[in-house]
C-alpha cells in the first residue's frame, strides 16, 4: 500500500460524515478538494481504491442515521405528561451536588440512554441517590421530554452536543420511589464498577489533588471543575486534562519502564495493552481526545506484531477513520477537532524544535479555539510552551505519586496537594495579566482558510502563508468589532428580563437588566448561581463585546438583577444605573459592595441615560426597588419608539400618563413578564403599541403571561412576540435594513 494513502480515506470519510450530519454544503466542497488532489497525484489505482473504501461509511453511516431517526421518535412518542419510570443507573456516571443530582441512564422502555436530572426533596430520597454502590434500577416519577435547542444565540446547545453522542431525551424527576440493585452484569458495566471504585477513593483525598486525580486518572469533572481551573482555561491549556490524551503516552511509557525492571517479555505486555487499552479508555471517561490516543497507541503495536508498516499520518488516519465509525457525529465536537487538530499538527512539526513547533501548533489552535470559546489569550503561547513540559514532566507524574501514597496511607499527600494548589494558583496568576483578547466567533470559512494557511506554512515555510494568516485574523476582528448594524435583543433568561442595546459599529452598549435566578439574595454560606455567564454574557462575547458602557436595573427583583454580579467580574462595566432610592437598598448594595470598578449612578424621572439616547420616565419619587418603583425607559431606536417598563404596576402606569399624555411607542416590552398586575387597559389604549414583547419563563409557577393581558393585548391588535414561545428576541437595524429576528422561528416577516 502507498505511503500515507490512508489520510485521503480518513479525509472522504470526515465529509461524507460532515453531509450525513447536515453540513452537506461543506461536505460536498471538502469531497471535491479531496477527490480533486487524488486526482492531481495521477495514480489511477490510488484514486479508484479511495473512491472503493468510501463505500464503508456510506453503508454504516446509513444505518447509523436510520438507528438514530428511530430513536428520536421514540422519544417524541413516549414524551408526555409525569408518568411513573424504571432508569438503570450505572453509580460513576451519577453526579450530585448539594441537593441536585444528574445522571445518565438508560431508559428501558425507549431502550436508550436519557439524561436525567432532580432535586432530593426530603432525607428519604436523599439516602435513596447517595447510597447507590453498584448498578442501580430506580423507579421514579417524572417528565420525559426531548431536549430542547438552545433559546439564546451562541449558548451552549444540549440538544446538540448530547445528540451527537445519540442521547435525545431528558427526564425531570419529580419524585424518587424505590431502587432495585442489578446482579446481572456485563463485561463493560463491571469496568464502569471498577471506575466508580476509583472515585470512592479519589474523594477522601485533599482538595487539588481529588480535582487533578479524578480529572486525570478517571475522566470525571465535579460542578467545582470549571471554576476551580480557570486559570487553566483562560490560558487555553484545558485541553491537558481532556482533548490531549498525552497522559496515556505517560502511563505506556511507566507501564514498559516498570516491567522491564521486573523482566516481565516486553511481547507480553504488548498484547496485555492490546487488550487493556480499550477498557481504560472505560475508565478514563472515554473523551474524544483520549480514544484517539489509545487507538493511535493500539494501531502502532498491532502493525509491530505483524510486521506492517504505517506512517505516523497513516496510523492518524485509520484512527479517525474508526473514530467515525464510533461516532460519525464526531466532527462537529469541539473537543474532536482540537485533538485531531493538533495532533495532525504534531506530525507536521516532527522535526522542528520546541519552540517553532509550539508556534505552528498554536497557528492550527487558535481558529478553532476562538470559534467556541470566542476568547484567546496572548499568553497562551508563553503557557503552551513552557507548561505543557512541566505539566508531562512533573504535574501527572505528581498526581499518581499523590494518589498512590493515599492509597497505602503514607505520608506525603498533603504536600502533593499543596504543590498543586501553587501551580493551580500559578496560573490563574498568569492568566490574570494583560493579553485577554475577546475576539468574538469568526466565520466558518475564516476558520477552514486560517487552518489550511497553517497546514501549509507547515509543509512550506513561505512568509506568504504567515501574512495571509496574519491580513485574514486582522480582517475578521474588524468585521466583528465594528458591525453595520445595532441591535434589540431580548435574552431568553426563563422567568426574568435582560435586553440589549447595541448601535452600530458598536458605538454604544448598554444592558437593561441582567436576568437571574431568585438566589441574589442567598444567604450566608450558600452558593451563588448565575446563568448569565452562559447565556447573555457568552453571546455577547461572540459578537466581540466584554465592554459595557451602561447597565440599567430596572428594580431589586432577582430575576432582573440576580447576574449582575457575574457581568461585574467578567466584564467591564463603565456605569450601572438603578431607580431613585434604590441605593439605600442595604441587601442590594451588600451584594455589590466587593466590586469598585464601576459608577453608580441613581436616576429619576427626565433624567437621561449616558450617550444612548434613553429617557428615564419613571419613578417619580424615591423608592427601595420595589415593582412600583420600576425605572421605564424610553428610546427612538432606528425611527421606532420603544419603552421598557420593567415590573411596574397598573397605578403607575397611569401616572406615567398623567405626566405624558401624548405618550405614543411602536414597541413595549410588557410589564412584569405579561402578569395582570401591569398592562392596564387604558395605558395600552393610551400609547397604542404595534409590538408587544413578553419575556417569561417555560411553564413558570405564576401563570405569566396572564390571560387576561393577552386579551388587552388582542383587543387593541398588539402583535406579540414572547421568548417562551420564540426563544431569543432580535431587531436588527441598519441603513439598509432592519427585520426581527429570533432563535426557534428565525424571521418574523409578518413584523418586518
Amino acid at each position: 500500500m502507498k505511503k500515507n494513502f490512508y489520510v485521503f480515506s480518513a479525509l472522504l470519510w470526515g465529509c461524507i460524515s460532515l453531509i450525513f450530519a447536515n453540513q452537506i454544503l461543506y461536505g460536498i466542497i471538502g469531497i471535491g478538494l479531496v477527490l480533486c488532489r487524488i486526482y492531481c497525484l495521477k495514480i489511477k489505482e490510488f484514486f479508484w481504491k479511495n473512491i472503493l473504501l468510501t463505500l464503508i461509511p456510506l453503508l454504516f453511516f446509513c444505518m447509523y442515521y436510520r438507528s438514530e431517526m428511530q430513536k428520536q421518535t421514540i422519544i417524541e412518542n413516549l414524551s408526555k405528561s409525569s408518568k411513573t419510570m424504571k432508569i438503570d443507573i450505572l453509580p460513576d456516571e451519577l453526579h450530585i451536588h448539594d441537593n441536585q443530582f444528574r445522571v445518565l441512564a438508560y431508559l428501558p422502555e425507549a431502550k436508550q440512554s436519557v439524561l436525567c436530572f432532580g432535586t432530593m426533596k426530603t432525607q428519604a430520597e436523599n439516602d435513596l441517590i447517595r447510597k447507590i454502590k453498584r448498578k442501580t434500577q430506580l423507579e421514579v416519577v417524572g417528565d420525559l421530554t426531548v431536549l430542547e435547542i438552545a433559546p439564546n444565540v451562541n449558548q451552549f446547545d444540549s440538544k446538540k452536543f448530547y445528540g451527537h453522542q445519540g442521547i435525545y431525551g431528558q427526564i425531570k424527576i419529580t419524585t424518587l420511589k424505590s431502587k432495585t440493585e442489578i446482579t446481572n452484569s456485563s463485561l463493560t458495566d463491571n469496568v464502569h464498577q471498577f471506575r466508580f471504585c476509583g472515585l470512592e477513593l479519589s474523594d477522601r483525598l485533599p482538595k487539588y489533588l481529588k480535582l487533578y486525580v479524578q480529572s486525570l486518572v478517571f475522566g470525571y469533572k465535579n460542578t467545582n471543575f470549571k471554576e476551580e481551573m480557570d486559570g487553566v482555561q483562560q490560558l487555553g491549556l484545558i485541553h491537558l486534562f481532556s482533548i490531549s490524551g498525552m497522559h496515556v503516552y505517560f502511563l505506556i511509557d511507566l507501564i514498559l519502564m516498570l516491567t522491564s525492571l521486573s523482566y516481565i517479555k516486553r511481547e507480553r505486555v504488548q498484547w496485555a495493552m492490546i487488550i487493556g487499552l480499550p477498557f481504560y479508555s472505560i475508565i478514563a471517561g472515554s473523551a474524544v481526545g483520549l480514544i484517539r490516543a489509545i487507538l493511535m497507541i493500539e494501531e502502532r503495536l498491532i502493525a509491530g506484531k505483524f510486521k506492517l508498516y504505517f506512517t505516523r499520518l497513516d496510523i492518524w488516519s485509520v484512527a479517525l477513520m474508526i473514530n467515525l465509525l464510533i461516532n460519525p457525529m464526531l466532527l462537529l465536537e469541539f473537543g474532536c477537532q482540537l485533538s485531531y487538530g493538533l495532533s495532525l499538527a504534531l506530525i507536521y512539526t516532527g522535526n522542528v524544535g520546541n519552540l517553532k513547533r509550539t508556534i505552528l501548533l498554536e497557528l492550527v489552535s487558535f481558529p478553532i479555539v476562538i470559534y467556541y470559546m470566542y476568547e484567546w489569550h496572548a499568553l497562551s503561547l508563553l503557557a503552551n510552551l513552557l507548561i505543557i513540559p512541566f505539566f508531562t514532566v512533573v504535574i501527572f507524574p505528581l498526581v499518581l505519586v499523590g494518589f498512590g501514597l493515599s492509597l497505602f496511607n503514607l505520608p506525603g499527600v498533603n504536600l502533593v496537594d499543596y504543590f498543586l494548589m501553587s501551580f493551580d494558583h500559578f496560573t490563574t496568576l498568569i492568566s490574570s495579566f494583560p493579553g485577554k483578547i475577546t475576539f468574538g466567533k469568526p466565520w466558518i470559512i475564516f476558520v477552514i482558510f486560517m487552518i489550511a494557511c497553517g497546514l501549509l506554512y507547515m509543509e512550506n515555510a513561505k512568509i506568504k502563508y504567515l501574512f495571509m494568516i496574519v491580513c485574514s485574523s486582522l480582517g475578521m476582528y474588524c468585521i466583528i468589532h465594528f458591525p453595520i448594524s445595532g441591535e434589540v435583543t431580548f435574552f431568553d433568561v426563563g422567568q426574568g428580563d435582560s435586553i440589549l442595546l447595541r448601535e452600530p459599529f458598536n458605538k454604544s452598549v448598554t444592558l437593561i437588566d441582567t436576568g437571574g435566578k431568585t438566589n441574589f439574595f442567598v444567604k450566608k454560606g450558600q452558593k451563588d448561581v448565575y446563568l448569565a455567564p452562559n447565556t447573555s454574557i457568552r453571546y455577547l462575547k461572540s459578537i466581540g463585546i466584554n465592554h459595557i458602557d451602561n447597565i440599567c436595573l430596572s428594580h431589586q427583583d432577582a430575576d432582573h438583577i440576580g447576574d449582575l454580579p457575574s457581568f461585574l467580574k467578567l466584564m467591564k462595566v463603565d456605569r450601572v444605573y438603578i431607580p431613585f432610592g434604590m441605593e439605600h437598598n442595604q441587601h442590594f448594595m451588600k451584594k455589590i459592595k466587593t466590586f469598585n470598578n464601576f459608577k453608580l449612578v441613581s436616576v429619576r424621572d427626565g433624567d437621561t441615560i449616558f450617550v444612548i439616547p434613553l429617557k428615564v420616565i419613571h419613578p417619580f419619587i424615591a423608592g427601595l426597588g420595589k415593582n412600583e418603583d420600576s425605572m421605564v425607559l424610553y428610546s427612538q431606536i432606528n425611527n421606532l419608539n420603544w419603552t421598557f417598563t420593567g415590573d411596574l404596576d397598573r397605578l403607575d402606569e397611569l401616572k406615567i400618563l398623567d405626566k405624558y399624555p401624548n405618550l405614543k411607542t411602536d414597541i413595549l416590552k410588557l410589564g412584569h413578564h405579561g402578569s395582570k398586575t401591569a398592562s392596564d387597559p387604558q395605558f395600552i389604549q393610551a400609547i397604542k403599541p404595534k409590538t408587544g414583547i413578553i419575556s417569561a419563563g417555560r411553564n413558570n409557577r405564576y401563570g405569566h403571561p396572564n390571560q387576561e393581558t393577552l386579551d388587552i393585548m388582542k383587543k387593541e391588535q398588539v402583535k406579540l412576540i414572547s421568548t417562551q414561545k420564540d426563544g431569543m428576541i432580535s431587531y436588527r437595524y441598519s441603513r439598509f435594513e432592519s427585520y426581527f429576528t429570533t432563535k426557534w422561528k428565525g424571521d418574523l416577516n409578518d413584523l418586518n
